[in-house]
């Protein structure tokens, strides 16, 4: 469930920034966080990432951007302290781990047959990703301790109460996991939330 950051920047009598401004013409789309208050941003429009804190205000950036690659989702694990992204380069999906010290490319892993591909949720073995034009999941498998593979990716259809999803259309966005496993997605043609088996597929609405 990504969240753009504000582009002005102005203080609070705490010298907290109030807003964090970053370069013109980012086009920011994902955001996550860690450790403490640093914060990462990928942007839509050329594949950049930035990184900054929310105390100082402070922004650099992580990864620079590349001719027609385009970032959506991420997501920090704090195990490895890889940055997650999706996104695309040209037509092609892709998913990154970028290390968020030196801004990397640790591993790079295109997703046969993508759509859109949109949000993700790093679980304690594997990468899930949502595809807005296609209705499954793509997953990525990590080792014990979160790193990659490099492995192919795998699939999960889903199926139940997921509404079908008509050629041209924007389907499933966020992504997130519950505590006994569940995936939770939400879904932005139709509204609502819904809790996804991640073996099965099986998905029940919630809301």
């Amino acid at each position: 469930l990504t969240t753009p950051v504000a582009s002005a920047e102005s203080r609070t009598s705490g010298h907290l920034p109030h807003r964090v401004a970053l370069p013109n013409g980012t086009q920011p789309e994902g955001i996550t966080s860690g450790p403490g208050a640093t914060f990462y941003v990928g942007s839509v429009a050329d594949g950049r990432i930035l990184k900054g804190n929310l105390r100082t205000g402070r922004v650099r950036t992580l990864l620079a951007g590349a001719a027609g690659r385009s970032l959506r989702g991420l997501f920090f694990d704090h195990r490895t302290g890889l940055v997650w992204a999706v996104g695309s380069l040209g037509a092609v999906g892709h998913v990154w781990a970028v290390s968020s010290r030196s801004g990397r490319v640790v591993s790079d892993t295109v997703v046969p047959g993508a759509g859109f591909l949109n949000d993700l949720v790093v679980t304690r073995r594997s990468v899930w990703v949502t595809d807005s034009a296609v209705g499954r999941l793509t997953m990525l498998r990590l080792t014990s301790s979160g790193r990659p593979t490099g492995g192919m990716p795998h699939f999960v259809t889903l199926r139940g109460q997921w509404p079908p999803s008509p050629p041209n259309t924007f389907n499933a966005n966020g992504i997130r996991s519950l505590p006994d496993g569940a995936l939770v997605l939400n879904n932005s043609r139709v509204g609502g939330l819904w809790q996804v088996n991640r073996k099965t597929g099986y998905a029940r609405r919630m809301m």
